[in-house]
């Protein structure tokens, strides 16, 4: 049974090697005869006139920017306005978008109202201190706390 096996597989490598060779002959021959050439090109032929030609094109399509940019926000937020116009040029520096900061401005707002009340505290702390003429810190630093 093994010793068929190889006889089918021998005569199988034979016949490859066979046909692969006799291929590789045809080749070396055309090459070598110059039997083969690639297929002619087709060509067309016309008379040369002179035109004028439009200053304009009308086409359809899309266009690509050469100077672009991408608009990103540092902080999240709203947008309440948009300052261009799609498409227009824009200016270096221009402000494109506005967000809504009414948020930001209210804590603005409280900030600046704790510092107020902070400062008047202090103030009433100090006058009270050279009322008293005390060198211990007065009672009312306890109150205190920004």
């Amino acid at each position: 049974m093994k010793k068929r096996m190889l006889i089918v597989i021998a005569g199988l490598v034979v016949l490859i090697a066979g046909l692969g060779f006799f291929k590789y002959r045809q080749i070396q021959a055309a090459i070598k005869g110059g039997a083969w050439t690639p297929p002619p090109e087709a060509v067309t032929t016309t008379i040369a006139s002179e035109a004028q030609w439009e200053g304009t094109l009308h086409a359809i399509g899309s266009a690509t920017a050469v100077n672009g940019v991408v608009v990103s926000a540092d902080l999240p937020g709203v947008v309440s306005s948009i300052e261009f116009e799609s498409g227009h040029a824009v200016k270096k520096g221009a402000v494109l978008v506005r967000l809504d900061t009414r948020t930001e401005r209210a804590q603005l707002a409280s900030a600046v109202a704790r510092r107020d009340l902070f400062g008047i505290r202090v103030d009433h702390c100090v006058r009270a201190r050279h009322a008293q003429k005390q060198l211990a810190i007065p009672p009312c630093a306890a109150e205190i706390r920004p």
